[in-house]
């Protein structure tokens, strides 16, 4: 189209007035439209994205640019612009569909970063702040909406207005949208976002809403930095921040945002907690370090801070082997005990109580086995505070199952119980807990030092050759436990690290 086209939608006629850019499904204008009858004959400006058949290299980009407008219609938000309408021409050789929204104030980020115009410090917080929100949001709603392409270009930013709704932010090209649980390409293969800004799960084709956390992380050290991400020094998919000069608030979250795993990125709601300043973040910008199956993370400037997981090492071999030795063994004695009962009568079906017991000992045995190795363990210690749990089902998709979400609450109570067996959790207090040194042997396990100070009580000494008292204390007597996790967390270790906590003395 060209400057001066007439578009004829199904409530306003639209006059194009210039070619905004490309984005991931169309071409988008900018266009203005006037109300018949209105006496100042206001002309209001919205923005008009176009594909046409022609054009099109695929008809996926079809299905998503109708995705976008049906969603687009159900969105409510400030900072998300107003949807008007969608409509469809055709003509002799072509047909093309449109979308029609309210014009954003502002440029994009993008733009600003391409002219050298750096935001500062408070307008970085600023826009930081707002997309959370955003973010947040569309989170919440059902099914929650995924974005899938969060970047500088599709974030519209207008100084002047702070004060409004939007907060001069606005989010733009929903074309990549998904709504999970309910979009049939959750888990396929499309991979629809930008590289730099993409969260290593898109790249297999999957998104959740921590991918799109991914990318306000990306997008915020950007605009921090001058720098894309892809000019910073990468190891195993984590983005080396170490010569990043981040504002304070922001060195708190992006760090977090940017984390390759999706389940250790910080939540919408976390992040604004800590840009607020409501809470600090647990851990500083270090960046988790991961040995095998082992990721933990220390505070360097709090000794006693520590966040550690180990992964489930999964089902083996031998694992396998010995469920189906089991399942043999306890089906034998059934039938064995079984035909008894049919032949001979109760007393020489008695002579297969050993073998009964003995297939409960193996039974329980590879119950135990199977579940060390499926569940995941997280230690989180924060000095005095401890926390650990166990979880056999670690995937945010399947924790929608938990008793207390909505999802659950159409279920029956004895089903909405199962998955809270899959998950334990133990946490209190001690009166003091040091963490030893994180070290590594030849063979590339690691072992982690605690060690538990059990404070003594006071012993009170009075000098009856003067008014003074002595005040002294016992020297503190402390208990230590070695966690040698390189392969793994062991049951027993994990029952006496809980015991250790267990039994200390509680904060005074």
């Amino acid at each position: 189209h060209g400057v001066g086209d007439v578009l004829e939608g199904e409530r306003h006629q639209y006059r194009i007035q210039k070619a905004l850019g490309r984005g991931m499904t169309g071409l988008t204008y900018e266009a203005t439209y006037t109300i018949p009858g209105d006496p100042s004959d206001t002309e209001y400006p919205v923005a008009v994205k176009s594909l046409s058949l022609s054009t099109m290299s695929s008809w996926k980009q079809l299905d998503l640019f109708k995705r976008e407008a049906i969603l687009l219609g159900s969105i409510s938000h400030p900072s998300v612009p107003q949807y008007l309408e969608a409509f469809e021409t055709s003509t002799g050789d072509d047909q093309v569909w449109y979308i029609v929204q309210q014009l954003a104030p502002g440029r994009s980020l993008g733009d600003l970063m391409r002219n050298n115009e750096r935001l500062s410090e408070e307008e970085l917080t600023r826009v930081c702040r707002r997309l959370l929100e955003i973010l947040s949001h569309l989170g919440s709603l059902s099914p929650p909406v995924i974005h899938r392409d969060i970047k500088p270009d599709n974030i519209i930013f207008d100084r002047d207005s702070a004060d409004e709704p939007s907060g001069g932010v606005f989010l733009v090209d929903f074309g990549g949208v998904q709504r999970a649980m309910a979009d049939v390409d959750t888990t396929g293969s499309t991979m629809i976002g930008t590289y730099g800004f993409m969260a290593p799960e898109q790249f297999q084709g999957r998104a959740s809403k921590a991918s799109d956390l991914y990318g306000l992380g990306a997008t915020m050290l950007t605009l921090a930095t001058g720098r894309p991400p892809t000019s910073f020094p990468q190891s195993r998919l984590r983005i080396d921040l170490s010569t990043a000069d981040l504002p304070k608030g922001l060195a708190e979250v992006i760090p977090r945002l940017l984390e390759p795993v999706e389940e250790d990125r910080m939540t919408a709601d976390e992040a604004l907690r800590v840009l607020d300043g409501a809470t600090a973040s647990p851990f500083s910008a270090r960046a988790p370090e991961k040995r095998g199956r082992v990721v933990w993370s220390r505070d360097d400037n709090d000794k006693k801070r520590l966040r550690l997981r180990v992964e489930p090492k999964g089902l083996g071999e031998d694992l396998v082997g010995q469920s189906t030795f089991t399942f043999a063994w306890n089906a034998f004695v059934f039938l064995w005990t079984r035909g008894a009962l049919l032949g001979g009568g109760p007393l020489f079906a008695a002579f297969s109580l050993p073998f009964w017991a003995a297939g409960a000992r193996i039974g329980g045995q590879t119950v135990r086995s199977i579940y060390q190795a499926v569940a995941r363990v997280d230690i989180e210690i924060d000095g005095p505070r401890y926390k650990i749990t166990e979880s056999i089902v670690p995937s945010r998709r399947l924790s929608r199952l938990s008793s207390s979400s909505k999802a659950a609450a159409l279920l029956p109570k004895s089903v909405r119980g199962l998955w809270d067996l899959t998950k334990r959790e133990y946490q209190g207090e001690t009166r003091d807990l040091a963490l030893g040194d994180i070290e590594f042997n030849e063979k590339a396990d690691w072992s982690l030092q605690l060690t538990l100070l059990r404070h003594q009580p006071r012993k009170i000494v009075v000098d009856n050759n003067n008014d003074d008292e002595t005040l002294s204390s016992l020297d503190d007597a402390p208990s230590s436990l070695t966690l040698n996790i390189g392969t793994g967390l062991e049951l027993s270790e994990l029952e006496t690290l809980r015991t250790l906590l267990e039994e200390a003395l509680p904060q005074r």
